[in-house]
């Protein structure tokens, strides 16, 4: 997905985005399945019900990620640390 398909994305689930820029690229591999993954981080002026909204801090503190995710999970520690 490019950068301009996730903003199309957001603003089609109706999210609003004032932002959303590429966190970085990963690669997680299966068995027998090889994932290539790009992330983004993006900002959003509304939120819709269908989905729960979280903050960096409470994902780290609430969520299970899945090991796949581990690149992008760094990412959110490295976030959390910052602001402190």
């Amino acid at each position: 997905m490019t950068q301009k398909e996730a903003i199309d994305c957001l603003t089609q689930l109706g999210v609003s985005p004032t932002s959303c820029e590429p966190c970085g690229k990963a690669k997680h591999i299966f068995t027998h399945i090889e994932w290539h993954m790009t992330g983004y981080r993006a900002e959003c002026q509304t939120t819709i019900p269908q989905y729960e909204w979280k903050t960096a801090e409470e994902i780290l503190e609430t969520c299970a990620l899945p090991s796949a995710f581990r690149f992008y999970r760094k990412l959110l520690e490295k976030d959390c640390g910052d602001a402190k």
